[in-house]
């Protein structure tokens, strides 16, 4: 997949048709994963060696996006009807990661289609 910006990246399969729409509304994102527990588990997310298997079991099964801090309340508002949005601040200066179950994705990508 191409950023808008024209750079390579990799996205995760089921959060390609999210990061695509995201990008056509005009978010800028940093960071997306399809099951935020195996990317701690894998190591991707930057979680601390003794919080690694506490935060595998928090993220298990939930889809998350990072966004630039000052968009994510409109990104919240847009997902309001997903059960089990959470939000918190992410490690890099000015940005917010939200996620919510997996199971979820197709509905958060018919939210973003209106």
């Amino acid at each position: 997949m191409t950023t808008p910006d024209g750079e390579p990246v990799e996205i995760d399969e089921l959060m390609v048709p999210v990061i695509t729409r995201l990008w056509q509304l005009g978010y800028a994102t940093l960071l997306s994963c399809q099951d935020g527990g195996e990317a701690t588990l894998a190591g991707s997310t930057g979680a601390e060696p003794d919080q690694v298997d506490r935060l595998a079991r928090l993220n298990a099964g939930r889809a998350w996006v990072t966004v630039r801090e000052d968009a994510a309340p409109v990104l919240l508002a847009v997902l309001d009807g997903v059960e089990a949005v959470r939000s918190n601040r992410a490690r890099a200066e000015g940005w917010v990661s939200i996620s919510w179950p997996t199971e979820a994705i197709e509905q958060v990508i018919e939210l973003l289609r209106h």
